[in-house]
């Protein structure tokens, strides 16, 4: 990870847990925090330039660990937060001031990785695969 993550362009994306009835369970999906989760289905939401490098934060508010698998793009954590709440309508969230560490088995290039509950996890990644995300 670079040691210098100023300019960098941050996306936020959270998972949301709806209930489907159809298959009787928990849905768990993802999108920005202010537009809450989207289906496979749904159009794509982000769209990025190639070479561009970001930062995902990905924020898990559930009760339950969720690995992330982002397809097309390797990617380094950062680290851990807990999650901050600023409003709760709409959702308002950012960076708790707590940072923990990464486990020794997520430190190199990745292309999933577990998020803890109640945690955001921060990704560094560089977009160099034509492609949706």
């Amino acid at each position: 990870v670079p040691s210098n993550l100023a300019g960098i362009k941050v996306r936020q994306l959270m998972l949301f847990d709806s209930f489907d009835a159809a298959h009787v369970r928990i849905k768990r999906t993802l999108g920005p925090p202010q537009a809450g989760g989207v289906g496979f289905a749904s159009p794509t939401t982000e769209n990025i330039a190639l070479g561009a490098k970001e930062i995902w934060e990905i924020y898990n508010p559930t009760g339950e660990t969720h690995p992330m698998h982002i397809h097309q793009v390797a990617f380094l954590a950062i680290d851990v937060h807990d999650i901050k709440y600023i409003t709760t309508s709409p959702l308002n969230v950012t960076l708790g001031p707590t940072t923990y560490p990464l486990n020794p088995e997520e430190l190199g290039e990745k292309d999933t990785i577990r998020v803890p509950p109640s945690k955001v996890v921060r990704l560094y990644m560089t977009f160099n695969l034509p492609g949706l995300y």
